[in-house]
Protein backbone atom coordinates (compact mmCIF):
# COMPACT_ATOMS: atom_id res chain seq x y z
CA UNK A 1 0.00 0.00 0.00
CA UNK A 2 1.73 3.29 -1.18
CA UNK A 3 2.30 5.92 2.17
CA UNK A 4 1.42 9.61 1.11
CA UNK A 5 4.50 12.33 2.12
CA UNK A 6 1.87 14.84 1.43
CA UNK A 7 -1.47 15.85 1.99
CA UNK A 8 -3.62 15.57 -1.78
CA UNK A 9 -7.05 17.60 -2.19
CA UNK A 10 -10.30 15.80 -2.91
CA UNK A 11 -13.38 17.24 -3.69
CA UNK A 12 -16.83 15.46 -2.09
CA UNK A 13 -20.23 16.72 -3.16
CA UNK A 14 -24.22 17.03 -1.92
CA UNK A 15 -26.14 16.94 -5.00
CA UNK A 16 -29.54 17.99 -3.54
CA UNK A 17 -32.68 17.08 -5.20
CA UNK A 18 -36.35 18.54 -4.77
CA UNK A 19 -36.66 16.85 -0.95
CA UNK A 20 -33.03 18.67 0.55
CA UNK A 21 -32.08 14.88 -0.20
CA UNK A 22 -28.55 13.72 -1.33
CA UNK A 23 -26.81 10.84 -2.51
CA UNK A 24 -24.20 8.50 -0.89
CA UNK A 25 -22.75 5.52 -1.88
CA UNK A 26 -20.91 2.55 -0.80
CA UNK A 27 -16.92 2.70 -1.18
CA UNK A 28 -15.43 -0.69 -2.87
CA UNK A 29 -11.76 -1.64 -3.53
CA UNK A 30 -10.38 1.60 -2.09
CA UNK A 31 -9.46 3.01 1.06
CA UNK A 32 -12.46 3.40 2.99
CA UNK A 33 -13.84 0.37 1.37
CA UNK A 34 -17.19 -0.45 2.66
CA UNK A 35 -17.94 3.03 3.99
CA UNK A 36 -20.47 5.51 2.93
CA UNK A 37 -19.83 8.44 1.37
CA UNK A 38 -20.44 11.25 -0.79
CA UNK A 39 -19.43 11.18 -4.98
CA UNK A 40 -16.37 12.74 -5.45
CA UNK A 41 -12.88 12.39 -5.95
CA UNK A 42 -9.09 13.62 -6.15
CA UNK A 43 -9.04 17.35 -7.74
CA UNK A 44 -6.72 17.06 -10.91
CA UNK A 45 -3.65 19.46 -11.87
CA UNK A 46 -4.85 23.25 -12.75
CA UNK A 47 -8.72 22.04 -12.26
CA UNK A 48 -11.32 24.32 -10.40
CA UNK A 49 -12.93 22.78 -7.56
CA UNK A 50 -16.21 23.43 -9.64
CA UNK A 51 -15.19 21.47 -12.73
CA UNK A 52 -13.62 18.68 -10.38
CA UNK A 53 -17.10 18.26 -8.97
CA UNK A 54 -19.24 18.26 -12.07
CA UNK A 55 -16.46 15.84 -13.37
CA UNK A 56 -16.69 13.48 -11.08
CA UNK A 57 -20.68 13.36 -11.13
CA UNK A 58 -20.78 12.85 -14.16
CA UNK A 59 -18.30 10.19 -13.90
CA UNK A 60 -19.79 8.28 -11.01
CA UNK A 61 -23.57 8.85 -11.60
CA UNK A 62 -24.64 9.98 -15.00
CA UNK A 63 -26.57 13.18 -13.21
CA UNK A 64 -26.50 17.06 -14.74
CA UNK A 65 -26.08 19.59 -11.79
CA UNK A 66 -25.92 22.95 -11.68
CA UNK A 67 -25.05 25.93 -9.59
CA UNK A 68 -22.21 24.44 -7.94
CA UNK A 69 -20.96 26.32 -5.10
CA UNK A 70 -18.01 25.34 -2.01
CA UNK A 71 -19.28 24.91 0.94
CA UNK A 72 -17.02 23.75 3.38
CA UNK A 73 -13.81 21.89 3.88
CA UNK A 74 -12.21 18.74 6.31
CA UNK A 75 -8.42 17.56 7.32
CA UNK A 76 -8.51 13.92 6.71
CA UNK A 77 -5.48 12.20 8.41
CA UNK A 78 -6.42 8.75 7.56
CA UNK A 79 -3.31 7.16 9.59
CA UNK A 80 -4.18 3.23 8.89
CA UNK A 81 -3.93 3.63 5.21
CA UNK A 82 -1.11 6.23 5.61
CA UNK A 83 -3.20 8.64 3.59
CA UNK A 84 -4.19 12.30 4.11
CA UNK A 85 -6.32 14.12 2.22
CA UNK A 86 -7.87 17.81 2.56
CA UNK A 87 -11.78 17.37 1.30
CA UNK A 88 -13.25 20.02 -0.42
CA UNK A 89 -16.68 19.89 0.44
CA UNK A 90 -19.00 21.35 -2.35
CA UNK A 91 -22.99 21.70 -2.96
CA UNK A 92 -25.32 21.59 -6.27
CA UNK A 93 -28.81 20.92 -7.14
CA UNK A 94 -29.98 19.06 -10.01
CA UNK A 95 -31.08 20.35 -13.02
CA UNK A 96 -33.83 17.58 -13.46
CA UNK A 97 -35.35 17.09 -9.69
CA UNK A 98 -36.42 13.54 -10.55
CA UNK A 99 -33.23 12.14 -11.72
CA UNK A 100 -31.87 9.25 -10.29
CA UNK A 101 -28.35 7.95 -10.34
CA UNK A 102 -27.08 5.28 -12.14
CA UNK A 103 -23.82 3.56 -10.89
CA UNK A 104 -21.38 3.65 -13.91
CA UNK A 105 -18.20 2.99 -12.05
CA UNK A 106 -19.43 -1.04 -9.96
CA UNK A 107 -15.92 -1.39 -9.19
CA UNK A 108 -15.40 1.61 -7.19
CA UNK A 109 -18.97 2.08 -5.71
CA UNK A 110 -21.74 -0.87 -4.48
CA UNK A 111 -25.10 1.17 -4.75
CA UNK A 112 -26.22 4.87 -4.44
CA UNK A 113 -28.66 5.69 -2.27
CA UNK A 114 -30.84 9.10 -1.04
CA UNK A 115 -30.73 10.25 2.12
CA UNK A 116 -31.30 13.75 4.59
CA UNK A 117 -29.05 15.23 6.15
CA UNK A 118 -30.68 13.92 10.35
CA UNK A 119 -30.52 10.33 8.38
CA UNK A 120 -26.62 11.01 8.48
CA UNK A 121 -26.54 12.03 11.77
CA UNK A 122 -28.49 9.33 13.19
CA UNK A 123 -25.78 6.65 11.32
CA UNK A 124 -22.85 9.19 13.18
CA UNK A 125 -24.37 9.20 16.22
CA UNK A 126 -24.86 5.21 16.10
CA UNK A 127 -21.35 4.95 15.03
CA UNK A 128 -20.60 6.58 18.28
CA UNK A 129 -22.86 4.36 20.54
CA UNK A 130 -25.67 6.85 20.54
CA UNK A 131 -29.23 6.11 21.24
CA UNK A 132 -30.93 5.96 17.51
CA UNK A 133 -34.51 8.26 17.12
CA UNK A 134 -36.29 7.94 14.21
CA UNK A 135 -40.05 9.50 13.32
CA UNK A 136 -42.64 8.64 11.21
CA UNK A 137 -42.07 8.75 7.47
CA UNK A 138 -43.51 12.04 5.72
CA UNK A 139 -46.14 12.50 2.84
CA UNK A 140 -44.13 14.56 0.69
CA UNK A 141 -45.51 16.44 -2.14
CA UNK A 142 -43.85 14.82 -5.73
CA UNK A 143 -40.41 16.40 -6.32
CA UNK A 144 -41.61 18.17 -9.04
CA UNK A 145 -43.57 20.33 -7.66
CA UNK A 146 -41.12 21.50 -5.26
CA UNK A 147 -38.60 22.54 -8.28
CA UNK A 148 -39.69 26.47 -8.21
CA UNK A 149 -40.61 26.64 -4.24
CA UNK A 150 -37.35 25.20 -3.10
CA UNK A 151 -34.90 26.07 -6.10
CA UNK A 152 -35.56 30.40 -5.83
CA UNK A 153 -36.78 30.79 -2.28
CA UNK A 154 -33.67 30.52 -0.14
CA UNK A 155 -35.78 31.56 2.97
CA UNK A 156 -38.30 28.99 2.85
CA UNK A 157 -36.11 25.87 1.45
CA UNK A 158 -39.07 23.49 1.82
CA UNK A 159 -42.50 24.92 1.17
CA UNK A 160 -45.54 23.94 3.31
CA UNK A 161 -48.25 22.69 1.32
CA UNK A 162 -51.40 20.31 2.11
CA UNK A 163 -50.24 17.49 0.68
CA UNK A 164 -47.56 17.51 3.64
CA UNK A 165 -47.74 15.98 7.10
CA UNK A 166 -45.26 15.40 9.67
CA UNK A 167 -45.58 13.32 12.61
CA UNK A 168 -43.16 14.76 15.28
CA UNK A 169 -43.92 11.71 17.77
CA UNK A 170 -40.31 9.72 18.23
CA UNK A 171 -39.28 6.60 18.91
CA UNK A 172 -35.99 4.54 19.71
CA UNK A 173 -34.94 1.51 16.81
CA UNK A 174 -31.81 -0.04 16.05
CA UNK A 175 -31.83 -0.25 12.17
CA UNK A 176 -29.00 -1.41 10.26
CA UNK A 177 -26.10 1.53 10.19
CA UNK A 178 -24.31 2.72 7.77
CA UNK A 179 -20.28 3.16 8.81
CA UNK A 180 -19.43 6.74 7.19
CA UNK A 181 -16.26 7.46 5.36
CA UNK A 182 -13.84 9.58 7.24
CA UNK A 183 -14.69 13.04 5.37
CA UNK A 184 -18.12 12.70 5.95
CA UNK A 185 -17.33 11.98 10.05
CA UNK A 186 -15.47 14.60 10.26
CA UNK A 187 -17.79 17.27 8.98
CA UNK A 188 -19.35 16.48 12.13
CA UNK A 189 -16.34 16.45 14.31
CA UNK A 190 -14.84 18.93 12.89
CA UNK A 191 -17.72 21.45 11.31
CA UNK A 192 -19.87 21.95 14.36
CA UNK A 193 -23.17 23.24 13.53
CA UNK A 194 -22.50 22.59 10.05
CA UNK A 195 -25.53 21.77 7.68
CA UNK A 196 -25.40 21.58 4.22
CA UNK A 197 -28.70 22.68 2.64
CA UNK A 198 -28.53 25.87 5.06
CA UNK A 199 -24.62 26.51 3.79
CA UNK A 200 -25.54 25.98 0.49
CA UNK A 201 -27.80 28.69 0.10
CA UNK A 202 -25.73 30.95 2.56
CA UNK A 203 -22.97 30.19 -0.18
CA UNK A 204 -24.83 31.90 -2.59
Amino acid sequence: MATHTHARVGVAVFIFNGHNEFIIGQRKGSHGAGTWALPGGHLELNESFETCAVREILEETDLKVQDVRFLTVTNDIMKAEGKHYITVVMGCKLCDVDAQPKLMEPNKCSGWEWTTWEQLRMHYDAGKGQPWFTRPPRKLAPAAAYKESMFSVKGDIVPESDSMEVDERTEITVPPTRQLFLPLVNLFEQRGGFDPVSSYWIAD
